[in-house]
């Protein structure tokens, strides 16, 4: 059955090949349309230079606009750098006045501790309760905090030189 279907199939394809091809007489052309076809030629051709001077045009405009949004892009950088630097100063200078101002704190509450042991070491020589041990520890704390007066003036000095 395969072997009769196929054969119908080659027959009508030979078939439709031998008897379905016309032979074409190619026509003649006339100088009339040999110019037409000139002309409509240099006009597409005209149409595809104007095209390609249009594409070129837009390219040089693309490049340009590229150019100054690249421009612009570094301007803005540049101004962003700028008041990053100017918050990063401020910043600085905000921290120098919380430590001057930690500093002066820091002095005072030593003169206060100065002058808390001074009180504790007279009141105690009058009533007579301190012995010579415990009388030169009051004074060496009070030394020690003398001391760390003089180290925080003067890294008060410092931080104020820095401001």
């Amino acid at each position: 059955m395969k072997k009769v279907f196929l054969f119908a199939i080659l027959t009508v394809a030979t078939l439709n090949a031998t008897f379905g091809q016309e032979s074409e007489v190619p026509n003649p052309v006339t100088e009339q349309q040999k110019d037409s076809l000139v002309t409509t030629a240099a006009a597409e051709e005209a149409i595809a230079l104007e095209k390609i001077a249009q594409a070129e045009k837009e390219a040089e405009e693309a490049k340009m606009a590229a150019k100054a949004a690249k421009k612009e892009a570094k301007e803005q950088k540049k101004a962003e750098k700028a008041q990053k630097k100017l918050d990063n100063e401020a910043k600085k200078t905000a921290k120098l006045k919380k430590s001057i101002e930690s500093k002066k704190g820091d002095i005072s509450k030593s003169e206060m501790k100065i002058q808390s042991l001074q009180t504790k070491l007279e009141k105690n020589k009058i009533k007579g309760k301190l012995s010579p041990v415990d009388e030169a520890k009051l004074n060496e704390k009070i030394s020690k905090e003398k001391t760390s007066i003089l180290k925080d003036k003067e890294k008060l000095r410092k931080l104020k030189s820095k401001l």
